[in-house]
């Protein structure tokens, strides 16, 4: 059952109809049948009754011409009809959407195979729904479009992704979300496919590095602007074979990477993106040893990363992007043992990340980026046993990960950074099966996530409560798997692709009334804007860090834009805000700084979706430089 439009829509079955779509006003004259789907006395079995606008609702119903699809209705007979058949055919064909990738908050690219045309490029919208943006290779072979990132280039936002068009190979694509603005940036490899992998947007000069192959080279570093002529290799760095550069981190205005020379084995590079600026930063492994870097995160201007040597074995190092400040950070685990740091994640102004020490086993750690502040969190499986915690995400100023201890499996797991701290959540499959929650995505105070409970595996939500982490639904009714994977938010609603008997592997939408504040990232000058969700009734806080010494920072807001501009702001920054309905919030002369803003309890504001960003006039004069942008969201 579904109130929509201030009426109750509901599946209900009759003699002459079947089990079909109905609706009432709570008088017996107005409960009426809206359509007879299935026709005569066939079920349809309408489920899944889903408000998408003030006028219409979406559900899906079997039909014996088209099986289990996806219909409309705005309660008239004649406005219910089958909105979408991506898969034509057996009513379980799956059109197997993958890659789900949030633009602007706008719209949602994604791969899906429409049965007919392949694997091809789609797009979802809240105003028209799925469409497809453009048939890449033509036939039923598909393009399989893939590994897509979203950068400002050439004066627009585009997102560049990977396709093969049945002619010149896996090759660089990019995209507008249009048919007409989708098109091939370069045929690098013109006898093969050049396979770019790892696309890394670097914001500081509008560049996006990869790795690839051409005609004359192994894999190794290449750049685009988004343009055919301003696509091109940095540096042949390994003449002889492949260098293939990898673990690609934007990093003080360049990119830090690991890569193989004709001399050394895997070390750390950094390069600014031409010849002249692309060398190693350290030997760590001498001679042709590698010692193989990896999980690079920044901490206060220093980027900390993992690397291993003979001597000390799989340790935390640092670098300031020079080669003289490129060295060990501390030997954890002394001696040539492992101590494997993984997953380093920010939080606060640490570092939290799992690893290995003898006789206690790979637990939860953290470091303030000196060797002295570098300590084990908590024993949390005791003895040598490991709970190796893992999946670290932030939810306000708190750190959710999953770990595993003896007699509860891996279950959801919270910190405050200190051992008193560190607690279990909740134990969702109870007992010594563990619930493996994973594909986690922060809404707002709540995070969504995958987890195995009594029911398979489905979506769950939590507020960091044991009374507060739910099922969401069943998406595969019974003990089957739902299998929710792929989340992302897009213009108010939470997207992700599922599993279920009727339908087999599709798109899913759930509409969102909670707030949230969904990073627009794109900074131009490393200055983080950050906000609480904005809910009705209460109050949002917006905190900015890093406004560049001596300037005054203007906080502004405007009307929800999901393309950014240039208006008023100086390269490398842009604007997400809205020119005709910009206002300022307020002003601000200190580099870290924050505002409280109380919000109405006003039930029409729901959904209602703004822009904040701050803007930095270095000497009160324009352009100006940004902080990212943020896309909010307003909700309960």
């Amino acid at each position: 059952m579904k109130v929509h439009a201030g009426e109750l829509y509901l599946t209900a079955e009759s003699a002459p109809f079947g089990s079909e779509l109905w609706k009432t006003n709570g008088l017996p004259g107005g409960t009426v049948p809206v359509k007879d789907l299935a026709a005569g006395p066939e079920d349809a079995n309408p489920s899944y009754l889903t408000s998408i606008s003030a006028s219409k609702l979406i559900f899906s119903a079997r039909t014996p011409t088209d099986g289990v699809e996806l219909f409309e209705s705005d309660g008239t007979s004649v406005g219910t009809t089958l909105l979408a058949d991506l898969n034509p055919g057996a009513p379980t064909e799956d059109s197997n959407p993958t890659g789900m990738h949030s633009v602007g908050g706008d719209y949602v690219l994604f791969q899906a195979d429409g049965g007919l045309l392949g694997s091809e490029l789609y797009r979802w919208d809240k105003n028209l729904g799925v469409t497809l943006v453009k048939d890449i290779s033509p036939g039923v072979d598909g393009s399989s479009p893939a590994d897509f990132t979203t950068a400002w280039m050439a004066g627009k936002l585009q997102t560049l992704f990977t396709a093969s068009d049945g002619v010149t190979g896996r090759e660089l694509w990019i995209t507008d979300g249009t048919a007409a603005g989708t098109n091939l940036v370069k045929d690098i490899h013109p006898s093969d496919s050049s396979w770019p992998y790892e696309l890394v947007y670097n914001p500081a000069d509008q560049i996006t590095y990869f790795g690839a192959v051409d005609d004359l080279h192994g894999a190794e570093l290449w750049r685009t602007d988004g343009t055919t002529a301003g696509t091109w290799m940095v540096l042949d760095i390994h003449p002889s074979a492949s260098s293939l550069p990898k673990n690609i981190t934007p990093y003080a205005g360049a990119i830090v990477f690991s890569a193989l020379d004709s001399t050394h084995g895997r070390e750390p590079f950094i390069s600014g993106g031409s010849l002249g600026t692309t060398m190693m930063l350290a030997d760590l492994e001498q001679g042709t040893g590698s010692s193989n870097p990896s999980e690079f995160a920044e901490l206060r201007g220093e980027l900390l990363f993992s690397a291993h040597t003979a001597a000390t074995g799989q340790e935390l190092y640092t670098t300031d992007g020079t080669p003289g400040g490129t060295h060990l950070l501390v030997d954890a685990n002394p001696g040539p043992a492992d101590f494997t740091p993984r997953e380093l994640t920010v939080f606060g102004d640490e570092i939290f990340f799992q690893g290995d020490y003898s006789d206690i086993g790979r637990e939860f750690w953290r470091t303030d980026g000196t060797a002295a502040g570098t300590k084990m969190v908590a024993d949390l499986a005791k003895g040598i046993t490991s709970s190796s915690p893992s999946g670290f995400t932030i939810l306000g100023d708190t750190l959710y990960f999953r770990c595993n201890v003896f007699g509860v499996g891996f279950e959801l797991w919270k910190s405050d950074g200190t051992r008193a701290g560190t607690q279990m959540v909740v134990d969702i499959n109870p007992g010594p099966d563990s619930s493996w929650p994973a594909e986690t995505l922060v809404v707002g105070n709540d995070m969504y996530f995958q987890a195995y409970g009594p029911l398979g595996v489905e979506l769950y939500v939590s507020d960091g409560t044991a009374s507060g982490t739910n099922l969401v639904c069943d998406l595969n009714p019974g003990t089957a798997d739902g299998l929710p994977t792929e989340l992302v938010l897009c213009g108010g609603d939470l997207l992700f692709r599922a599993v279920d008997t009727a339908f087999g592997v599709e798109l899913y939408s759930m509409a969102l009334p909670g707030a949230y504040a969904q990073d627009l990232y794109l900074s131009g000058n490393g200055a983080r804007l950050s906000a609480t969700p904005p809910v009705l009734g209460g109050t949002t806080t917006i905190e900015c860090e890093g406004a560049p010494a001596g300037s005054v920072s203007l906080l502004l807001m405007s009307a929800h834009i999901g393309t950014p501009n240039m208006t008023l702001v100086a390269a490398p920054s842009v604007s997400w805000i809205d020119p005709p309905t910009v206002t300022l919030r307020g002003a601000f002369t200190t580099e870290s700084w924050s505002k409280t803003q109380p919000l109405p309890a006003t039930p029409a504001l729901v959904g209602v979706q703004v822009n904040l960003q701050a803007w930095f006039p270095i000497g009160m004069t324009f352009p100006a430089e940004t902080s990212n942008g943020l896309h909010l969201v307003l909700g309960n």
